[in-house]
């Protein structure tokens, strides 16, 4: 069993914010500053020199310029081998961060001032996980018998697609690990949540709006009809179904109410042309209960009665929904984490 170590958290995390580990959000771009590779050869060499069990597992979504991208999984358990005998708790943590275009300072400094750490991923998430390595290497290095199977698992692309998180569902579904043999009886998903014990959340769809129009020459725009115009027709009575409509449809006790939001416009392919085609992407938040299919019937119909007719348009889903998860599930989970809570000083 390696030595116990003492663990700098504040240097750690320092490190980690060093590391880029940007999600590409889908671009197909490369370069030092995209993809987990940095994080990952982290977390690897770090679990070698802790003596930790782990495993490293490609994820689909690698590219010829972002390179592999890697999910990693380790185990603090008895004799350093998972015990079926034993409960399992998963502790989950995301390896990468969103894009860092619009930041006024240097984001990969990690310099500490004024008690805070500056820089992209400090707070969303890689102070957690600098917090979950302490802790782990504490437990995996000291003389204690661990009551429970404790896996990490650190996984990529967290920000666009979920597909780390996806995959690493699959390794107990599908055999796939040694570490990781079935699934978990509890897990705790590291988020900046000002440390407050979360027990739901909103579910996302996300849809794509197109308006049809008729190309021309902008010289005789008469002759065309303009799907950018048409847009902003349609996007009128998508505000007024975000404002007014959207919201009572259901409401949660935690969660309050679903949501809209228009997230991108794409139309037109040069100045001197009228376009036929203009397109918005919308986000819709789900409170659980709620069913994709419901909600987007629900989004259509509104649109039909407000603007069907007067506008050639369609609807059509982009991504795989991810639906809310209910409170209900996690109660007795979280009462037992609130009571450690209290009894380490902490108020609730």
């Amino acid at each position: 069993m390696p030595e116990p170590r003492s663990i700098d958290v504040v240097r750690t995390l320092q490190e980690l914010v060093q590391l880029p580990s940007v999600n590409p959000m889908g671009r197909d771009v490369g370069g030092p500053q995209y993809g987990e590779h940095a994080v990952t050869e982290y977390l690897d060499h770090w679990m070698l020199r802790s003596g930790i069990p782990h495993e490293r597992h490609r994820v689909h979504g690698a590219t010829e310029k972002l390179g592999a991208r890697e999910n990693v999984v380790a185990l603090i358990a008895p004799e350093n081998r998972f015990d079926d005998q034993l409960p399992t708790v998963l502790f989950d943590v995301h390896q990468d961060t969103v894009p860092v275009e619009g930041m006024t300072i240097a984001p990969w400094s990690g310099r500490l001032e004024e008690g805070r750490i500056w820089g992209r991923g400090a707070c969303d998430i890689k102070g957690a996980m600098a917090s979950l390595l302490a802790a782990a290497t504490e437990i995996a290095t000291s003389r204690t018998r661990p009551s429970a199977n404790i896996v990490l698992g650190m996984t990529v692309n967290e920000e666009f697609g979920f597909s780390g998180a996806e995959h690493l569902r699959q390794l107990w579904q599908g055999g796939g690990s040694r570490l990781l043999p079935k699934m978990p009886d509890a897990a705790i998903v590291l988020e900046p949540t000002m440390l407050d014990i979360v027990v739901a959340h909103k579910g996302t769809l996300r849809w794509s709006v197109q308006t049809l129009g008729t190309a021309g020459h902008s010289s005789a725009p008469h002759l065309g009809r303009n799907a950018i115009y048409a847009m902003g027709h349609l996007l009128s009575a998508v505000e007024e179904y975000a404002e007014a409509e959207v919201g009572t449809i259901a409401q949660h006790a935690l969660l309050g109410n679903p949501t809209v939001s228009v997230g991108v416009v794409r139309g037109g392919i040069s100045v001197n042309t009228v376009p036929d085609t203009c397109e918005i992407d919308i986000d819709r938040r789900v409170l659980p209960g709620e069913t994709p299919a419901a909600a987007l019937q629900h989004f259509r119909q509104y649109l039909e009665q407000h603007i069907g007719g007067k506008i050639d348009f369609q609807v059509f889903e982009t991504d795989s929904p991810w639906m809310g998860l209910n409170d209900a599930h996690n109660g007795a989970w979280s009462t037992w984490l609130q009571q450690q809570w209290l009894q380490a000083g902490h108020t609730a």
